[in-house]
């Protein structure tokens, strides 16, 4: 194998290794077009605290999970890495029918 081909085998390892809470949450909020600090204020916590959030630096606590799925209009399930969100959808179209 060459050197080329180890370093792009390593950064796909990483790259699959990536917590995804962070990712789903940033993607469901831009889905909804808010900003972090708009969901800051819509669950009651600092900015800074959402992009820790999504930076995985952090992990909600799991008694925050249900608020916030909530005030991003997806599931608990689509937070912690299903496909489809609770509803049958998937996660950011906003209106929860598919459409």
């Amino acid at each position: 194998m060459t050197c080329l081909a180890v370093m792009v085998d390593t950064v796909s390892v990483a790259a699959s290794k990536k917590p995804k809470l962070g990712g789903r949450i940033e993607r469901a909020r831009r889905a909804l077009g808010i900003t972090q600090k708009d969901l800051a204020e819509r669950m009651g916590v600092s900015q800074s605290l959402v992009s820790r959030w999504e930076r995985a630096e952090i992990t909600p606590p799991g008694d925050v999970l249900a608020p916030l799925a909530r005030a991003l209009r997806v599931s608990v399930a689509y937070l912690l890495g299903s496909r489809r969100n609770g509803n049958g959808t998937s996660a950011g179209n906003g209106n929860g029918n598919g459409h």
